[in-house]
């Protein structure tokens, strides 16, 4: 054999030797990492928790769908389904729905409502809550436990209003574009939002506080869109509102659900721990039913038959009278503009039940909202701007008719649209329109 030929099989010898350690050592070598890799991982645990979702309940004939974002075809739901953001719920006209919170807190939807759960994020390691809800149509009460953390929000959106709160209970009501907001305990802060694109109007929000009720229309709206409004006009609520079955028997729930809370306030429990022990106790029991016409909460029902007998003699009509059914404040012309010192004649009219109408103007109670003047006579009001903003030469408001029907006790509320005061150094006095 030459020298060359030993050289090779030299070579050949030696790749041999590499290639038998390189099979025996290297498994040993490569196992030695993925064992490494759990040990990086427990070094920095993931502090995100495992997201609770809100859960919904329903009650009378439970007809509910729930439709997710980007997908035509909605889903009927069951009592204990849990929700996802971005889901819109309806509720049939026989059904009421409640919507559990992770924390507690509860979103109760009235007969065929429909709502956007928009978010609702819970963060167990804070317990701070992020509710976001759109009503499109309907009602929904807010019961928010009283014990969120600085970081929570509660947040109930409709076409022309977004009412923001933290430990409360309110009601929200949208019916076509118009929104209501009715505080029960505590205190919104509501503020108003142009519909198309959902910008806000005024600088800043307007308090409604206990007992009290904001109306928001197409007037207040577009008197905003032209900066023509300041400020919108909180009301007391009116009996017939107040005594609404869907009212009083939402304030019975929270009544229970306080005086639960209370109690395990009591105990000294933490705040984490008694939300656990809410969130079990719901899971156990359901809410009691609200019902639209309970016998507790029933609101005064105006019969269109006598109420002693169901029967009529042939021939002789019924000597029920007609009942009222809702009451308008009316004046000659459009509002806009009104110079100080300028009297303008309302008129409040009320509905009855055969469809007829009746003049009540000076058998109802007039109120004037905003500093814009006072009425000197039934229906006779005088533009006055008050001392505290004449300076501006300028005020809104609106005045309010209130009906008390003496047969049922229930009262009627009317309002004017909101119109605008303006100083006029010119005018001397006024004359009734």
């Amino acid at each position: 054999m030459t020298k060359k030929g030993y050289l090779g099989l030299l070579v050949i010898l030696v790749l041999i030797v590499l290639a038998v350690w390189f099979v025996f050592q290297a498994p040993g070598q490569q196992a030695a990492f993925p064992a490494a890799l759990p040990q990086t991982a427990s070094t920095t645990p993931s502090r995100t928790p495992t997201p609770l979702l809100p859960t919904i309940e329903l009650g009378g004939g439970a007809h509910a769908t729930s439709t997710t974002a980007g997908v035509s075809v909605g889903v009927a739901l069951r009592s204990g389904d849990a929700l996802q953001a971005s889901t819109t719920i309806q509720v049939g006209n026989d059904t009421t729905a409640v919507i559990h919170f992770q924390d507690g807190s509860q979103a109760r939807l009235g007969r065929g409502s429909i709502m956007t759960l928009n978010e609702a994020m819970y963060a167990t390691s804070t317990q701070a809550l992020g509710v976001t809800m759109s009503l499109t149509s309907g009602r929904v009460w807010s019961k928010i436990l009283d014990l969120a953390t600085p970081e929570s929000r509660w947040e109930v959106q409709t076409s022309n209003a977004v009412a923001t709160v933290r430990g409360t209970a309110f009601d929200v009501r949208a019916t076509g574009k118009q929104s209501s907001i009715f505080t029960a305990s505590n205190k919104v802060a509501v503020a108003l939002r142009d519909p198309a694109t959902k910008k806000m109007l005024l600088a800043q929000a307007t308090e409604v506080k206990e007992g009290k009720l904001l109306l928001i229309g197409e007037k207040e709206v577009a008197l905003a869109q032209q900066k023509k409004l300041k400020s919108l006009s909180v009301l007391d609520a009116p009996s017939n509102y107040v005594q609404d079955s869907w009212v009083t028997s939402n304030t019975q729930v929270d009544a229970a659900f306080d005086t639960r809370v209370e109690t395990l306030q009591k105990e000294n429990i933490a705040p984490a721990l008694l939300r656990e022990r809410l969130r079990e106790e719901w899971e156990r029991a359901p809410t009691p039913l609200l019902k639209e016409s309970s016998p507790v909460a029933q609101p005064v029902v105006k019969e269109t038959v006598p109420t002693t007998s169901s029967v009529q003699p042939v021939g002789e009509p019924s000597t029920k009278p007609a009942a009222p059914v809702g009451l308008e404040v009316r004046t000659q012309g459009l509002l806009g503009e009104t110079v100080e010192g300028k009297v303008i004649a309302f008129r409040a009219v009320l509905t009855l039940t055969d469809a007829s109408t009746r003049d009540v103007t000076k058998s109802v109670r007039w109120q004037v909202v905003g500093p814009i003047g006072r009425f000197t006579a039934p229906g006779s009001f005088l533009a006055a701007l008050d001392p505290a903003i004449a300076e501006t030469g300028t005020g809104s408001g609106s005045v309010v008719a209130v009906f008390r029907d003496q047969a049922s006790g229930e009262e009627y509320l009317g309002k004017s649209p909101i119109f605008k005061v303006v100083v006029d150094a010119a005018a001397e006095g006024g004359a009734a329109i």
